[in-house]
């Protein structure tokens, strides 16, 4: 299977065409081994995303523990940044020139996607165990979890962050500071 086949997330951006593809057989993979951000701590690889600019690999994002896939909520770009999940962790980097800003550690098993709501000016980690908000250097401005995983739906709506758990509860947390809110 070539990285053309493989699932990726794409964007247009001021700077070129930005992809993020699934490449965990990354032998070879690695943009000449310079930008290869390696969040494994010596155990086996889960996830590797391989980023590519216009066609060119740029970075190579390796993680364990909760394994990650590419699809649309993989990956956002706002003001000129990329914000990327992969495994636990929400990684912040320019994309032109290459340059890592940030990464953190999203929810302590897996973040699922990542998800910026313009009108709030707010980043959100969509994770297993955790919804939280990010800033932009990467600190956790708050996180909160529910009665059990949530594996289900997930929506920015205009007044909450909503995402529903393994039995289909739905919980609503605010933007400003992640408190639980009424249905």
């Amino acid at each position: 299977m070539s990285a053309n086949d493989r699932p990726a997330w794409r964007l247009e951006t001021d700077v070129g065409a930005i992809e993020l593809v699934d490449v965990l057989e990354y032998e070879g993979a690695a943009p000449d081994g310079r930008h290869v951000e390696d969040f494994t701590a010596g155990y086996r690889p889960s996830s590797a995303h391989l980023l590519t600019l216009d066609g060119e690999p740029i970075a190579l994002f390796v993680g364990s523990g909760g394994a990650t896939a590419v699809h649309p909520h993989s990956a956002v770009h706002v003001r000129g940044l990329l914000y990327v999940a992969v495994c636990d962790r929400v990684v912040c980097v320019r994309p032109k020139p290459y340059e890592r800003r940030w990464t953190v550690v999203a929810d302590p098993a897996t973040c699922f996607g990542v998800h910026y709501d313009a009108a709030q000016d707010a980043l959100i980690s969509h994770g297993e165990l955790q919804i939280a908000r990010l800033d932009d250097t990467g600190r956790i401005v708050w996180s909160a979890s529910g009665a059990d995983i949530f594996t289900g739906a997930f929506r920015l709506a205009s007044d909450a962050v909503e995402a529903t758990d393994f039995d289909g509860r739905i919980h609503r947390f605010d933007y400003a500071d992640g408190s639980p809110l009424g249905h």
